[in-house]
C-alpha cells in the first residue's frame, strides 16, 4: 500500500516558494508594475512616479509612461 500523505507533503513543499523566488520568476512587465509601488523613479527624478503619466525629460522617450520607463531601466545594463 502506498502512503499518500508522504506524496502529498512532497508536492506541497515543492509548490511553496519564497518571496525572492517569486520575484525572480516575474516577467519584465510584472516586475515593472510591482516595483513602481515600492521604489521611486529609477532615473532619480524627484517625486513619486505615477502609474501612467510622468512629465519628465526622460519620460518623453517612453510617452510619459512610468511603467515603460521602468521596464527600460530593468532591461538596461547594471551599473557597478
Amino acid at each position: 500500500m502506498i502512503d499518500c500523505s508522504r506524496t502529498e507533503n512532497y508536492f506541497a513543499e515543492k509548490q511553496r516558494m519564497t518571496n525572492f523566488e517569486k520575484i525572480k520568476s516575474m516577467s519584465i512587465d510584472e516586475m515593472a508594475r510591482s516595483s513602481i509601488d515600492f521604489f521611486s523613479c529609477p532615473y532619480n527624478i524627484p517625486g513619486d512616479p505615477p502609474y501612467s503619466y510622468c512629465d519628465c525629460e526622460i519620460g518623453e522617450k517612453f510617452n510619459h509612461n512610468c511603467i515603460n520607463c521602468t521596464k527600460h531601466w530593468l532591461e538596461s545594463e547594471a551599473e557597478e
